[in-house]
């Protein structure tokens, strides 16, 4: 999660905002507070990974990157803000801002992190 908070904020929110709709009378305003509520919070939890998605690109690799390719990715590029993760959704994962991508970092990234997975394989290739 692009901030951690965000996601803890946003059930506290949600759980407060449900516990004063249950002392809501009328049915109609009561289901329509709770609709607007729920919509809010799916807001605020997707409104940062909107962000992420439009402001940076997604790099997938085959494996976790070592330390050893982190600070070789550090050493070509001293000046790239990157992160790297592991996600169900997306797999391993370097993101880096829309701005610093181009095709030879990509290619970059990934010949590292394929040498790091032939090393690990003892050179067969596999």
């Amino acid at each position: 999660m692009l901030i951690p908070w965000v996601a803890w904020a946003a059930l506290v929110a949600y759980v407060l905002a449900v516990v004063v709709i249950h002392r809501i009378k009328t049915p109609r305003k009561s289901w329509l507070s709770f609709a607007a509520v729920t919509l809010l919070g799916n807001f605020v939890v997707g409104y940062p990974v909107a962000l992420l998605d439009h402001g940076s690109v997604r790099i997938p690799v085959s494996h976790h990157m070592s330390r050893e390719s982190q600070q070789a990715l550090g050493a070509k590029y001293p000046d790239l803000k990157w992160v790297t993760y592991s996600a169900s959704r997306e797999g391993n994962t370097v993101r880096v801002r829309r701005d610093d991508y181009t095709p030879e970092l990509a290619a970059f990234v990934t010949g590292l992190v394929n040498d790091q997975a032939e090393k690990r394989s003892g050179g067969t290739g596999h």
